[in-house]
């Protein structure tokens, strides 16, 4: 994003500017002008100069690489950094909104100036373009996209005129070029701005005769029309030969220098940062470019020479060397195919030692460095199989970064090739395979990602054993995609069975043992025995403790499974003081506005609220979900479950109106993330009706709650804990619509079975029992005895001030909420 330096030689294009600037500033709003016209006419120097002449009349600017959406993404998460927004570090799409929202409100800048420079199509660069504000937007570009009449202005650049092509070389060239030396030059090189500069460049570096130029010049232009004419019969002629003629001169000055030209030539016209030839010494390199990538002088020596003949862009700000797409053309026209694929192999070894080896978000900076010259260089089309595993790895970090669609386009072109030249069953093809599976899952694809990881789980275990660190990430990845399915039994059953196949291969203490263990801590608690969910992560988190320390985040993880598994037992007390632990913890390591520290926030919402604490649960879950909301968007994962869970503080606290809009939209939504028949999705419905029973709409509850009882004895059986929690409801719903007979039928079975699955001091068994006193009382019997007990009951277990244990004598029945672990 950081603005280019001035071209200090900047030499005519005054009607342009001038034309630029009248579209720009003739309405007051905001306005986009392309600047169109083929590689070399100046479009970028005509927009560099327009910024500097006019800085003053901007708050901020901006400048874009729009070559590679990799490089868009990158700038609009640095501007969202210096425009101070919530959703820094946030999966791209929100990042890219939330800017664009900012622009348009204008705050904290008004007046603003983006340029997008070496934009592909418009409907490429469409989803990054401002829709209104007070700012005006720059956009170079070849592509005749930008030309359509309607809607954005644009402005033809096309070659100098003579009087600019002259003034230019006498400008930049050598102080004896005589007027008429310059026409001549500029007859032959087409008054193309790239090919008059990198000719005057030359003829001051070289001292060359500009006849001997013209000769030379005349020969290469020949030579290049036959280059380039098969592979490109658009590419301006002149400019190929200009250069071509300094090449011949670097092949002779500085072979190290023409070699490293080569090999960038294979990389994308993005910035190639200088630190990738730190680890470059060891590359199968012809002996020139491998003695000069040994020794840092040798390669300061290479890259001066290149810049100082204006053959690449040398950025000593930023410490990069850029290559013209022209240059890299004209570099390559005139290797043999033998030298291509030698030199696209060196640029391919180049990457490859350059691997973050790192998958985690702390690697998005330098995965964002490399992705557009793995994508110029074709990375995985290579033998080498440390290329092949920096592509893989590239695919993981853009996953762990929230790019799942970027990660899918890049591991789809990869997975096509690597099935063709290595085979469907090779260990990178599989590999490969599970990362899309990854990438579908993020992106809601949940029953292709299901299908597509299990099946290649099934080949990784036959084809390279159990053991193979493949495998292992395959087996935790398809038992999270049967979670996500809501298979949660089946997720149970190959949980167990993964982790004794660990224990027998590394131990009951190996790390990966543990993982899985906690997966079976999760499952059990998912599969309604949270007695069994505590006493798993109990072990787990003793042995994690040991292995990892207490500060671990596998560590707080186990631990706040421990806290969900204990508040389902109705232990609510205990479960508030582990998971307010959790939140100290994370607190301490993520700051306070760390990712973990808000979804542990709000589970610990969750908690308060059933201890009673109403104001301070919605308090909590009023910030997780709003920091939620701004950091990530509506629709993440994590903002939804926030807002389902803030809808029923807001009922606590009797803001029923609002609790119930935003149940309604994010149970919507939370339909679309995992399925209508998901049984998440069906406790949150269920949750819902509780809201439309206190704002008098039981009928409505009563029909979502019958609905979700069916899918809820389907997917989870009778007696889960989830199923009689909706028993209780539509009970309720029963009695408020005048079945007191049904209600009180419901209300015996689901007494029964709550005594029997949970025991008669769970919570959600004294709701039942209670319950059932006011069907009895209802129908006139006497249990003023039975209503003594419940309410010692009460007492013991919620405590003496709990809203619950209080409501008793006012016989009033009582609601049981469904507690929505996080996906």
């Amino acid at each position: 994003m950081q603005v280019p330096r001035r071209n200090t030689a900047f030499t005519g294009r005054e009607e342009l500017l001038s034309a630029l600037r009248s579209q720009l500033v003739k309405d007051q709003r905001q306005v986009i002008t392309a600047l169109n016209g083929m590689s070399g006419v100046g479009k970028t120097e005509l927009a560099k100069e327009y910024l500097y002449r006019y800085a003053e009349d901007y708050d901020l600017i901006c400048w874009f690489p729009a070559g590679h959406s990799n490089q868009l993404r990158e700038a609009f998460a640095s501007l969202a950094a210096r425009l101070g927004l919530d959703s820094v570090g946030a999966g791209s799409e929100h990042v890219i909104q939330d800017v664009l929202e900012a622009l348009r409100r204008g705050v904290p800048f008004g007046c603003w100036l983006l340029v997008f420079d070496n934009a592909q199509s418009r409907e490429e660069l469409e989803q990054y373009l401002p829709v209104g504000g007070e700012g005006h937007v720059i956009i170079t570009s070849r592509d005749s996209s930008w030309t359509r009449r309607g809607g954005d202005t644009f402005l033809s650049v096309r070659e100098f005129t003579r009087a600019e092509s002259i003034e230019l070389l006498k400008r930049r060239g050598p102080t004896s070029l005589t007027e008429d030396e310059a026409d001549r030059l500029a007859e032959e090189l087409g008054d193309l701005p790239l090919a008059l500069n990198q000719a005057a460049v030359w003829l001051h570096e070289s001292g060359m005769d500009p006849d001997e130029y013209l000769r030379q010049f005349a020969e290469k232009s020949t030579e290049m029309i036959q280059l380039l004419s098969p592979v490109d019969p658009d590419y301006p002629v002149p400019v190929a030969a200009a250069w071509n003629v300094s090449l011949d001169r670097l092949a002779t000055t500085n072979p190290a220098a023409l070699q490293l030209l080569q090999l960038c030539s294979f990389l994308a016209t993005a910035p190639i940062p200088r630190s990738l030839f730190k680890f470059a010494r060891q590359i199968d390199a012809p002996p020139e470019l491998r003695e000069a990538l040994a020794e840092p002088a040798r390669l300061g020596m290479a890259i001066r020479d290149i810049g100082r003949n204006s053959l690449a862009h040398i950025s000593h700000r930023n410490d990069t060397v850029s290559l013209h797409r022209l240059v890299q053309r004209a570099v390559q026209a005139p290797m043999s195919d033998e030298e291509r694929e030698v030199m696209r192999h060196c640029a391919h070894q180049l990457l490859g030692h350059n691997d973050p080896q790192d998958s985690t978000i702390a690697a998005l900076p330098q995965y964002a460095r490399l992705v557009p010259h793995v994508w110029a260089c074709e990375a995985w089309n290579c033998e080498d199989p440390w290329v092949r595993a920096l592509v893989i790895q590239m695919v993981r970090i853009a996953l762990n970064g929230g790019e799942a669609d970027e990660a899918e386009r890049l591991a789809s072109v990869a997975f096509a090739w690597w099935r063709r030249t290595l085979g469907e069953e090779h260990r990178n093809t599989l590999d490969m395979a599970l990362q899309i599976s990854k990438a579908m899952r993020d992106q809601g694809k949940l029953e292709s990602a299901r299908e597509l990881c299990g099946s290649t789980l099934h080949a990784l275990r036959r084809v390279h054993g159990e053991q193979a660190p493949e495998v292992l990430e395959a087996e935790a990845e398809h038992v999270r995609n049967l979670r996500l399915a809501g298979r949660f039994k089946d997720s149970l059953l190959e949980s167990v069975d993964i982790y004794h196949k660990r224990v027998r291969a590394f131990g009951e203490d190996d790390p990966l043992t543990l993982s899985m263990a906690h997966n079976v801590g999760y499952s059990l608690l998912l599969s309604g025995d949270p007695q069994a969910s505590v006493n798993r992560y109990q072990d787990t988190l003793e042995r994690r403790e040991g292995v990892l320390g207490q500060d671990d985040p596998r560590v707080v993880a186990t631990v706040n499974g421990l806290a969900e598994a204990t508040m389902e037992l109705g232990r609510y007390r205990e479960a508030e003081r582990i998971q307010t632990d959790v939140v100290r913890r994370c607190v301490q390591v993520q700051g306070e506005d760390g990712v973990g520290t808000l979804s542990n926030e709000a589970m610990l919402a969750v908690t308060r609220r059933r201890i009673g604490d109403h104001n301070g649960a919605f308090a909590l879950s009023e910030r997780a979900w709003q920091r939620f909301l701004a950091k990530q968007g509506v629709d993440s994962s994590d903002t939804l479950y926030a807002a389902l869970v803030h809808a029923l503080s807001l009922s606590a606290v009797n803001r029923n109106d609002e609790a119930l809009e935003l149940a309604e939209v994010s149970g919507e939504r939370y339909v679309k993330l995992l399925g209508e028949e998901h049984p998440h999705v069906v406790a949150a419905s269920v949750n819902r009706g509780i809201i439309l029973r206190r704002l008098g709409r039981a009928l409505e509850a009563k029909d979502l709650d019958e609905r979700a009882l069916t899918l809820l004895q389907e997917r989870l059986g009778s007696h889960h804990p989830s199923t009689l929690a909706c028993r209780v409801n539509l009970a309720n719903d029963h009695f408020l619509t005048g079945d007191v007979d049904r209600a009180r039928e419901l209300d015996e079975v689901t007494t029964q079975a709550c005594r029997t699955e949970l025991g008669d001091r769970h919570p959600l068994t004294l709701v039942a029992r209670r319950n059932l006193l006011v069907d009895l009382n209802t129908q006139g019997e006497d249990v003023s005895v039975e209503f003594e007990a419940v309410e010692t009951a009460y007492r013991d277990v919620m405590g003496p001030e709990h809203p619950a244990t209080l409501s008793i004598r006012q016989t009033v029945r009582g609601d049981a909420d469904i507690f929505l672990t996080q996906m």
